[in-house]
């Protein structure tokens, strides 16, 4: 469900960079909003809470992840997120003045290799770290679950993950985009033709 959610803040983006690379105005607050889900959500809320709640529990009983068999899924989490934050940092640092020729091309370019590496990323931990976790942990969701929560109160994420899909649909609407319930999941994967139809006021 986060990915899913994380992929329609990729398809935001993704509208985003299209409309400033063609020279569109898109509103600040409406960038900077967008940016913060990633940080916030996508990062806080999702990869580091991977890193200190699922990460450990499917690392128990490893004498080293070297000798885990989950041990490469594991490794190559860890480099994504960090590379994911690279990039979000350099996105960042672009979005701070788009009325520059410049910044619209290094925001746009950038945009697009985060959206191409997170969907990539995802893709991943579906075939590696969420497989290995379904068989390694199968009868501790519960406990995962109540541990999520636990980070979450600890880490003072007051937002829930339903308030950030809010947020989602308040920027898509800044960007004139409305997408109906059954076509979220395809939006979520990217597989809606955005070179088509990122203008139009809806997306069917």
């Amino acid at each position: 469900m986060e990915h899913a959610l994380i992929g329609r803040g990729l398809g935001a983006l993704e509208v985003m960079a299209r409309k400033i690379d063609s020279g569109e105005a898109v509103p600040a607050e409406s960038v900077q909003n967008l940016l913060d889900f990633f940080e916030v959500f996508g990062d806080r809320y999702h990869h580091i809470k991977e890193e200190h709640v699922l990460i450990p529990k499917l690392e128990d009983g490893c004498e080293s992840r070297a000798r885990c068999d989950v041990g490469p899924a594991i490794g190559g989490v860890y480099y994504d997120h960090e590379v994911a934050r690279r990039v979000l940092r350099d996105i960042r640092l672009a979005s701070k003045d788009l009325t520059e020729r410049g910044s619209r091309a290094a925001f746009v370019e950038e945009a697009e290799e985060y959206i191409a590496f997170m969907r990539l990323h995802i893709a991943r931990e579906k075939d590696s770290l969420i497989r290995a976790a379904s068989k390694v942990l199968a009868d501790e969701d519960d406990g995962i679950t109540r541990s999520f929560s636990r980070y979450e109160s600890r880490e003072v994420i007051s937002e829930t993950t339903r308030q950030f899909a809010s947020d989602i649909d308040a920027i898509l609407s800044t960007l004139s985009i409305r997408v109906p319930p059954a076509h979220r999941r395809a939006y979520s994967r990217g597989t809606i033709p955005y070179h088509r139809s990122y203008l139009a006021p809806v997306i069917f």
